[in-house]
């Protein structure tokens, strides 16, 4: 097929996507609720993805959760037992530039090597992707794998795993949550510590320095939001660390009941301390779907 008229159906597929999705949550006269309305996006992208290849169906699954529960270790877990591909999907890592510490950014790159996809692709002082760019990056991404091995979205950012699911409904969702009873404030607590010790106050300084304080990551950053502030001697260390800690708490709740929003995930425990319990009960639910088909007709499997 001619490379234009393949790009012109990329857009159209992205532009219908955005269409329906709008639709749906505005309630328009003429749609309903009803998924079977996103069916054409499905054909546009997933059905190539899924079915255009040698006949063997392929794993695709969303791996999500809120901050420091350990998502992107159980990520690359995954992606290096299974030989899988890994694809971001939150909106800090796009990002080049010394953000390491403060986004907590891992360099999957240099790990998984060709099959880690959309990490610090961006300028510094770049905007945001918009939920059609980022569509359009994932289909560039997902042109270009040939082989039939697992493909791992990694990342909460919900303004990208929505139009996500619209586009690939037939995907596994896994959301990592805490443990019952599991002590949140010291994993938190324990993170600011190693990032304090890291280079946290380096890094922002540096920033600083650079000119990159008005860029979106350190605008929209919390955590360089609150070291600018104790460089501006605004509070001691100690208080730094304690804002540090509560922001974490704020944002890992806050992320987890809008996470909780999405349909047909799968929550499974994950303690961030032992990633490995999480990536067995993972591989479990993906032999599952292998044996079953399910991943085929979007079917939910319990865990």
């Amino acid at each position: 097929m001619d490379w234009a008229v393949l790009r012109r159906i990329q857009v159209f597929c992205v532009f219908y996507l955005s269409v329906v999705t709008i639709s749906v949550f505005a309630g328009s006269p003429g749609h309903n609720s009803n998924p079977t309305v996103l069916r054409p996006v499905e054909n546009c992208l997933a059905k190539t993805f899924l079915e255009n290849r040698s006949g063997t169906s392929r794993i695709v699954i969303m791996i999500t959760g809120p901050t420091s529960v350990g998502k992107t270790a159980v990520v690359q877990g995954l992606a290096m037992s299974e030989k899988g591909h890994v694809i971001n999907a939150d909106k800090m890592y796009f990002f080049s530039g010394n953000f390491s510490i403060g986004t907590g950014i891992r360099d999957l790159s240099s790990l998984l090597r060709d099959r880690a996809h959309l990490y610090r692709i961006l300028g510094p002082n770049s905007d945001f992707l918009s939920e059609t760019e980022y569509i359009v990056e994932v289909e560039r991404v997902l042109k270009g794998i040939d082989d039939q091995s697992p493909v791992f979205f990694d990342g909460a950012s919900k303004n990208y795993l929505a139009p996500l699911d619209q586009a690939i409904p037939r995907m596994i969702k896994i959301g990592l949550k805490w443990p019952e009873n599991y002590n949140i404030e010291n994993t938190i607590r324990a993170r600011v510590e190693r990032a304090v010790k890291a280079g946290l106050i380096e890094e922002t300084r540096q920033l600083i320095a650079d000119g990159l304080e008005k860029s979106i990551v350190f605008q929209k950053s919390p955590v360089y939001q609150i070291v600018a502030n104790y460089l501006k001697n605004k509070f001691t260390l100690e208080q730094m660390k304690s804002q540090l800690i509560i922001a974490g708490i704020e944002i890992g709740n806050s992320q987890y009941q809008s996470l909780r929003r999405l349909s047909r995930v799968i929550w499974v425990d994950s303690n961030p301390e032992n990633p490995e319990e999480a990536i067995q009960k993972i591989r479990a639910i993906m032999a599952e779907a292998r044996e079953t088909g399910a991943v085929m007709i979007g079917k939910s499997i319990s865990s």
